[in-house]
């Protein structure tokens, strides 16, 4: 669950969040507390919303060829048990 406050990282804050779970920016310090996700695998199933689709631009003066390949994808959870979270935890 490292990924949770990642945007908050720094050395203000790290990345641990008050007693809610949530990361208080106004007062640092009370960002005492830690949370883990558990994920079960088998639960969850990837999808696509749009096939990959290939685009070639060829870019004369650098004698190359740009290639973009764009899709959507998306998890769909098949269990209401797919996943839980802890919060209020102490590290």
């Amino acid at each position: 669950s490292s990924n949770m406050h990642r945007a908050n990282q720094d050395s203000t804050y790290g990345l641990k969040a008050n007693t809610a779970g949530k990361v208080d920016l106004d007062t640092a310090s009370n960002n005492t507390k830690g949370a883990m996700l558990a994920v079960r695998w088998d639960q969850w199933m990837l999808g696509f919303k749009r096939r990959m689709t290939f685009e070639t631009v060829r870019v004369p003066s650098a004698d190359a060829t740009e290639i973009t390949a764009l899709m959507r994808v998306g998890l769909l959870n098949r269990d209401t048990d797919a996943a839980a979270i802890s919060f209020n935890l102490t590290v």
